[in-house]
């Protein structure tokens, strides 16, 4: 299993994986989404299921891998 950090947006409903996080805070500045990345990485960090502010929420995502060969 592995689990993957998502953010979604509450008002467009789009959902987006980690590396665009880290893009649109880059991009669009700490400022403007209201998250840090180190407020990111410190959730990262812990066990906490949700969190996030008036617009965004940032929550785990946990997929089964299966038995795959990666090559």
């Amino acid at each position: 299993m592995k689990r993957l950090v998502r953010l979604k947006d509450k008002e467009t409903k789009e959902i987006y994986s980690y590396s665009s996080i880290t893009e649109l805070i880059r991009r669009n500045g700490e400022e403007a989404l209201g998250i840090s990345l180190q407020s990111l990485y410190n959730a990262m960090s812990t066990n906490k299921g949700r969190w996030g502010n008036d617009r965004y929420e940032v929550y785990y995502e946990t997929i089964e891998l299966g038995n795959k060969e990666w090559r």
